[in-house]
């Protein structure tokens, strides 16, 4: 089971989120998704994806909830995912500051084994650890409504 900790993470500069690719998603009552950059726009197998999200709290919660990350595929699932608290696992949602802005940077290990996939989606989300209950995702960059995911970020996955 995952252990909060609390450190405010970096807040990004203005010119930053300027230069993000811009998101439109709130996470509950939560956190909006301001924007996200990938190191690449094409990933070898056996290679790191990292993807830095920009986040601005909208409010705490009573319980601290997960970010879960997938590199996603429609035809054959999650290629690779990280869970973690936000913040580089530093800053759990009790302790937030809302309408600070901050930035987080998550690492997708992809396996050497992947296959090639011309658009694998980026996936990410918010839950309850203890009940795996999702937080509601609206907006233009919210998947299925069952699904409770934001969905950006198409990548292509070289084998």
């Amino acid at each position: 089971m995952l252990q909060p900790t609390y450190g405010a993470p970096r807040t990004p500069s203005k010119t930053e989120l300027s230069r993000a690719n811009p998101l439109d998603a709130e996470i509950g009552s939560t956190a909006r998704l301001l924007g996200y950059k990938l190191n690449t726009d094409s990933i070898q197998a056996g290679q790191p994806l990292i993807i830095t999200v920009y986040w601005l709290p909208q409010s705490i919660t009573e319980v601290p909830h997960t970010v879960f990350i997938h590199l996603f595929d429609p035809t054959i699932g999650s290629i690779s995912q990280q869970d973690t608290y936000p913040g580089i696992g530093n800053w759990a949602t009790t302790v937030w500051d809302p309408g600070r802005p901050f930035v987080d940077t998550y690492r997708l290990d992809i396996p050497a084994d992947a296959p090639a996939i011309d658009q694998a989606h980026i996936l990410l989300g918010l839950y309850d650890e203890k009940t795996m209950q999702r937080l509601p995702v609206t907006g233009a960059n919210a998947g299925p409504e069952e699904n409770a995911w934001v969905e950006f970020g198409n990548i292509q996955v070289r084998p």
